[in-house]
C-alpha cells in the first residue's frame, strides 16, 4: 500500500531542492569568482597565402570567469602578424573580437603566435595560434595545375 506525502513533507522536500539548487549555484560562481581567459578557436589555419598580401582572421577572447579580465598585453611574435582590439578589460562572462592581419614577407610555411598576457590567476598568459603557407602567385597557379593533371589521370 502507497503512502501519499503529507503537505508539510512535500514542502519540505522542496524547501531542500531549492535550498540545494541555491548552493550549487553560488558554488559554481565561487569557483569561477575570478577571471578566466578562453581563445576560441585556439588556432586557424589559413592553409596557402600569396606572398606580400595581408590577410584577415578572427578569434574571440572570453572571460569565462566572475571578474573582470584585463588585458596586460596583446603582442605577435612576428612583425607580420599584427592583433588588435579595441578593449582592455572584459566583464565576466562577455567575449570580444580580436582581429589578426597577417601579411608575410618570405616564402615557406609560417607558424605565429599571438600572445595575450592577462589577469587570469591560473592562465596568465594564453596563446593563439595562425598558420599559413606562403607562396608565389605562380607557385599557387602551378600547383592548380598539378592537382588538375594529377585529377585527370587518376594518380594521387
Amino acid at each position: 500500500m502507497k503512502r501519499a506525502l503529507s503537505p508539510s513533507s512535500v514542502a519540505l522536500i522542496m524547501a531542500g531542492g531549492l535550498f540545494l539548487f541555491s548552493v550549487g549555484q553560488r558554488l559554481d560562481v565561487w569557483l569561477n569568482a575570478g577571471p578566466q581567459v578562453r581563445l576560441v578557436p585556439a588556432e586557424i589555419d589559413l592553409g596557402i597565402v600569396k606572398l606580400g598580401r595581408p590577410v584577415t582572421s578572427t578569434f574571440s577572447l572570453q572571460n569565462a570567469g566572475g571578474s573582470p579580465l584585463i588585458i596586460r598585453k596583446l603582442e605577435s611574435t612576428c612583425q607580420c602578424t599584427a592583433p588588435t582590439t579595441p578593449i582592455r578589460e572584459l566583464a565576466s562572462r562577455t567575449s570580444e573580437p580580436v582581429t589578426v592581419t597577417f601579411k608575410a614577407s618570405r616564402l615557406g610555411s609560417y607558424l605565429q603566435r599571438v600572445i595575450v598576457e592577462t589577469n587570469d590567476p591560473k592562465e596568465e598568459i594564453a596563446v593563439f595560434t595562425l598558420r599559413a603557407r606562403v607562396v608565389t602567385t605562380a607557385s599557387t597557379q602551378l600547383s592548380t595545375a598539378v592537382l588538375r593533371v594529377q585529377g585527370a589521370s587518376g594518380d594521387e
